[in-house]
């Protein structure tokens, strides 16, 4: 079957998401369907007139209604800063589109609970980008989890360290400021390894954070216009509480020096131990507590994990690899026509905990996840 897809927003993310469409015949000898790229939606013309000559596209628009409202097209892609994310998906919802998100769900709670509102009525399939999940190294952690290897949790730590923002003579893009939709590392690096964390540990009920901007003599740049220095976070730790009352930390910065991509996990159970490093995308490091003079063995995962929907083939892990098995993911349940995971609820349940963050570094006190919305 052949699936019209429409992109709004265009910038490095919505790059990569056309990057996986483009690579799944490579990886995958039969794919759920065909795509064809219908519109291209980005906030100026000459940068939507770029992706379509560049991409493929068919259309180039500016106004994000053409892309939702277009009866042909059946999958749209969220790939726009956070802050215009509650208004194209509330749109797509109702058009009752597919809907691939990236994270976070929105810029605020509030707007995630305007989602979680319209969440009853909504028939179609969606997914949020949380690409990490699919990597072959996580899928075999989550499967030992589901199979009791880890017993029950004790302690767990995660962390995600870039060290891109360090020189204080580069110019920042909205992600650094508020106004449009930043929200700092909290809100930018913090899905991902939230997201694994309680998709291994179990759901986070209460939050204790701190944050801070570490450099803030240098500019932002908004599209073309400078707005003035950073509003948002550059460095953030977490201390999460889980429903069973264990402990642990997260650390989310992009003032980490001399990391590149470093998401980073460790989960201690009863029963065993798991770690994992996306610098090692290959590599899920096992401890088995019934068998401890074995000490902690590395089990090379890559692309022959049997887990269904991993990218197949003997090469090396790369960080596209995940954007492919997540996009595949998403498209196979659409072909199916059934629902998937992570989905729109998953992302409301996730800006619960990226709020109660927010909300602790504030009141400097621990903060109850909120619950999700009636």
């Amino acid at each position: 079957m052949r699936w019209n897809v429409g992109f709004v927003g265009f910038g490095f993310i919505g790059k990569i998401h056309a990057l996986a469409y483009r690579s799944l015949p490579f990886y995958y000898d039969e794919t759920p369907g065909e795509y064809r790229f219908l519109k291209v939606c980005t906030s100026r013309p000459e940068t939507a007139q770029r992706a379509r000559e560049r991409f493929g596209f068919k259309e180039a628009v500016t106004d994000w209604r053409e892309v939702v409202e277009d009866p042909e097209i059946r999958i749209v892609h969220v790939a726009q800063p956070n802050v215009f994310h509650r208004d194209v998906i509330l749109a797509a919802m109702e058009a009752g589109k597919h809907i691939y998100c990236e994270k976070p769900l929105t810029a605020t709670w509030k707007e995630a609970c305007e989602i979680a509102r319209r969440l009853s009525g909504y028939r179609a399939v969606s997914q949020m980008c949380v690409q990490n999940r699919f990597f072959a190294a996580v899928l075999h952690a989550a499967e030992l989890v589901r199979e009791g290897f880890l017993g029950e949790v004790l302690a767990f730590r995660g962390l995600y360290l870039h060290s891109g923002n360090l020189d204080p003579g580069k110019v920042l893009n909205w992600k650094a400021t508020v106004d449009y939709g930043g929200g700092g590392v909290i809100l930018d690096l913090g899905p991902h390894i939230v997201d694994l964390l309680q998709l291994l540990c179990g759901e986070v009920r209460a939050v204790s954070a701190e944050k801070r901007i570490s450099i803030r003599e240098r500019s932002v740049r908004v599209g073309e216009r400078e707005v003035g220095g950073p509003t948002a976070e550059d460095h953030a730790v977490l201390l999460l509480r889980l429903s069973g009352g264990q402990v642990g930390t997260v650390e989310v910065s992009k003032v980490a020096t001399g990391s590149q991509d470093e998401l980073r996990f460790e989960i201690h159970g009863t029963g065993g131990a798991l770690a994992f490093n996306l610098m090692q995308p290959n590599v899920l490091k096992v401890f088995d507590q019934s068998q401890p003079y074995l000490g902690w063995q590395e089990r090379p995962t890559g692309g022959n994990y049997k887990e269904k929907g991993t990218v197949p083939g003997k090469m090396a892990v790369g960080w596209v690899r995940g954007h492919v098995a997540s996009l595949y993911n998403f498209l196979s349940a659409v072909a199916r026509g059934e629902p998937t995971r992570p989905d729109l609820a998953d992302g409301v349940r996730l800006q619960a905990v990226l709020h109660a963050a927010y909300e602790s570094s504030n009141k400097g006190e621990w903060v109850e996840v909120p619950r999700f919305p009636d």
